[in-house]
């Protein structure tokens, strides 16, 4: 979580809030969309075919399969299944 961020950072929430804001985004927005990369890069990977989206999602951090997939597909214009090869 961002809490967790700014202390492995070394600095406070709202100092690292700053520094997001300078890029016109926030942290919380930023970490989410690296997830959600991380998500798409392990759906491409072929060692990873035999594992279900929904069980991807849950390793990736999401905690909801619904608002990950909405997610997703906002991210990436397909739904994860769509997505997936």
């Amino acid at each position: 979580d961002v809490n967790t961020l700014a202390a492995e950072l070394g600095m406070t929430l709202r100092s690292l809030q700053k520094r997001f804001y300078q890029f016109d985004t926030t942290p919380r927005e930023w970490m989410a969309q690296r997830r959600l990369e991380r998500t798409r890069r392990k759906l491409d990977d072929p060692l990873l075919a035999s594992r279900s989206i929904k069980q991807i999602a849950f390793d990736c951090g999401f905690r909801d399969f619904s608002h990950f997939s909405r997610s997703f597909k906002s991210a990436f214009g397909l739904s994860p299944r769509a997505y997936r090869p």
